[in-house]
């Protein structure tokens, strides 16, 4: 092996599904500046001893309720304890927790972590010695999620074998009070940079090795033990996107080679498009804690995205990219993403966006590749959504969801609850509204919302009568630290709050949280489906619960008016937009049909006609959609014989 200046590391438990565009950035930008660089994916080593099943069971399912992956590695950083194992396993079982429901790890998973943690000394031994024979005097951690154990345990034995080396950490765990915590708590630590590592990196690596390790301390965003307890600037952050260098992905690519895991293990292509949240510059959703100290929105131009990207994918040829922008920048609807679908690369691309999207941008979507999108829908009531301050409404994601089942995008998104301020009303107009719309991507989860450091209602709990705000309890059982430096730590918390309507909303928690259950059970054969029929008609088939027929043909009149709605329309509008075509008692008696065979919903002012067109099912989408949208289609013209799949249309305006 070359000898190398700096050795950028990715300790476990990364999240192996994914490359780390973080160290790919660095790379990028150290190499470019002429020092020579290696990234050890080290946390592949327990991808090969475990299975990636296991290792994600591990690392990153338990998530916030247990830091199972810290925990292996904990003893080999705070040393032996037979009371706190104990204490781990006991919360692990039986986590009693007044904030939340949550399930116990199996018991196997507990075993498997058990045995686990008696292979760590050697590991961290020969993770270390390799880390050494690399020539490497600078090593940069990655510390994100479940990787700030692992990654203490692994910088103590370089130490122990270099003790003049530089030890330096970076990520989400080293942002606001944590990172002086690293600092004062764990002594291999030499520095922690607080923000953005593009700039911040090349100039810790620039002073060490010209053998001014003292101008370090000075460097915006980097904590040492010299930095003044009352100072954490955070480092400086790059403008203009453009001017960052390509993401390196070489090595995680010759490593999975090597060990043979390049057809076991396919991780997304991470890829970056913007930076901070345009939205949270303007209004900070109150739960959201991602961005830390730095909202401020860039993107970049859409003629260099695009140009990386490709030049990633000629590269790597990922199954799958992912993006790691926040909120897509609303310039891309227009630039970017039209740009991505003329380029024809058949991608898979996942993206988090802002979810009052027109639907005319989803099929430019699906034609771009953007398969996959995350639009943070958290609510389907207008009330809960001011409260929140997401800027959207729920008839825009009632539009959406049904949007995306036409465009065959996968949806991912989540519907939240105990918010501060929330009351029983809204949740019973959702429990309503749920019924409706089970032919629709369901949420992943209807759960309680957690607490995260940065956001407004950790950073302002008081002014939403937020209370006794304490870390997860997971990290007591994990960290053995004091008090202050647990809080310091944590990103996630419990707290509590006084509801104003206690006596009714757990039991209405109770009811959607079996909804929502029996929504996703019923998504895959539940069909709500339209097609044109003869003389202006409208066939429709229902299979929800909730259906007043299997079959139902719409005459002209309702069928006019069921167009009228396909994308919402208030009743102002509508009159509106049928004034001449049908009269106003027409229309109503229309309404009152498309109400009672509950084919429309009444949300944010508006009417949706909810069925999705049937030549949408012609899309075949990602993964398994292709087959079950071949299956909801065959039952429709099964159900309406008379109509060949040919003659279909997709419904006019």
């Amino acid at each position: 092996m070359n000898r190398i200046d700096v050795a950028l590391v990715n300790p476990p438990f990364w999240p192996a599904l994914h490359s780390s565009l973080a160290l790919g950035l660095l790379q990028g930008g150290l190499e470019a500046r002429g020092y020579r660089t290696r990234q050890f994916s080290l946390y592949l080593d327990l991808v090969e001893r475990l299975g990636i099943d296991p290792y994600l069971k591990i690392g990153e399912l338990p998530g916030v309720s247990f830091f199972l992956g810290d925990w292996v590695f904990a003893e080999a950083v705070f040393g032996p304890d037979a009371t706190r194992d104990e204490a781990y396993f006991a919360y692990a079982r039986q986590p009693d927790r007044p904030d939340r429901k949550v399930q116990p790890l199996p018991e196997a998973l507990l075993h498997l972590a058990r045995d686990l943690r008696d292979e760590v000394p050697a590991m961290i031994a020969r993770w270390a010695d390799a880390l050494v024979a690399s020539g490497a005097r600078i090593f940069a951690f990655s510390n994100v999620f479940q990787q700030a154990v692992a990654g203490i345990a692994v910088a103590r034995a370089l130490k122990q074998r270099l003790p003049d080396c530089l030890i330096v950490f970076g990520g989400a765990n080293c942002e606001g009070p944590a990172g002086r915590v690293l600092i004062e708590a764990f002594g291999a630590v030499d520095v922690v940079v607080n923000g953005e590592g593009d700039l911040a990196l090349p100039a810790i690596v620039k002073a060490f090795l010209e053998g001014k390790r003292a101008e370090i301390a000075r460097i915006p965003g980097c904590i040492t033990s010299e930095t003044p307890s009352d100072r954490t600037v955070p480092a400086q952050a790059i403008t203009c996107l453009d001017d960052l260098p390509e993401p390196v992905y070489r090595d995680l690519y010759a490593d999975l080679a090597a060990r043979g895991l390049s057809e076991t293990l396919q991780p997304s292509l991470v890829f970056e498009t913007s930076r901070g949240c345009w939205w949270g510059a303007k209004h900070h959703c109150t739960f959201c804690g991602i961005n830390a100290e730095r909202m401020a929105f860039r993107a970049k131009s859409p003629e260099t995205a695009l140009r990386q990207l490709k030049n990633a994918v000629k590269a790597h040829r990922p199954d799958r990219i992912f993006t790691s922008d926040n909120i897509m920048d609303v310039k891309y609807l227009e630039t970017f993403v039209p740009m991505l679908a003329e380029a024809g690369l058949d991608l898979d691309i996942y993206y988090e966006l802002k979810s009052n999207l027109k639907r005319q941008y989803l099929a430019t979507f699906r034609e771009a590749g953007i398969l996959s999108i995350q639009p943070g829908i958290e609510a389907l009531d207008d009330d809960i959504l001011a409260l929140i301050d997401k800027g959207a409404h729920a008839g825009q994601h009632v539009r959406l969801l049904k949007g995306c089942d036409e465009e065959a995008l996968e949806c991912n998104w989540n519907l939240l609850f105990g918010f501060p301020g929330e009351r029983a009303p809204a949740y019973q107009r959702t429990l309503a509204l749920l019924p409706l719309l089970t032919h629709l991507p369901p949420p992943a989860d209807f759960t309680r919302f957690v607490l995260l450091r940065f956001s407004p209602y950790f950073e302002r709990g008081a002014n939403y009568g937020i209370k006794n705000i304490i870390p997860d309890p997971a990290y007591r059982h994990v960290y053995a630290l004091d008090d202050r430096q647990l809080h310091d730590l944590a990103y996630y918390f419990t707290f509590q709050h006084d509801a104003a309507d206690a006596n009714l909303l757990p039991a209405l928690f109770e009811k959607l949280s079996a909804a929502v259950a029996e929504w996703k059970k019923a998504y895959h054969y539940t069909m709500l489906m339209a097609g044109e029929g003869e003389d202006g008609e409208l066939l429709v088939l229902d299979t929800r619960d909730c259906a007043a027929s299997l079959r139902h043909r719409l005459d002209r009149a309702t069928a006019t008016v069921a167009r009228a709605i396909r994308d919402g329309a208030t009743p102002a509008k509508l009159f509106e937009k049928l004034e001449g075509a049908l009269s106003k008692p027409e229309i109503a008696a229309a309404l009152e049909t498309l109400t009672a065979s509950k084919m429309i919903a009444h949300v944010s002012g508006q009417y949706i006609f909810l069925p999705v067109e049937i030549d949408a099912y012609a899309i075949g989408g990602r993964q398994a959609m292709p087959a079950l949208r071949a299956f909801k289609r065959d039952a429709f013209y099964k159900a309406f014989p008379e109509i060949a799949p040919f003659k279909s249309r997709r419904l006019s305006a």
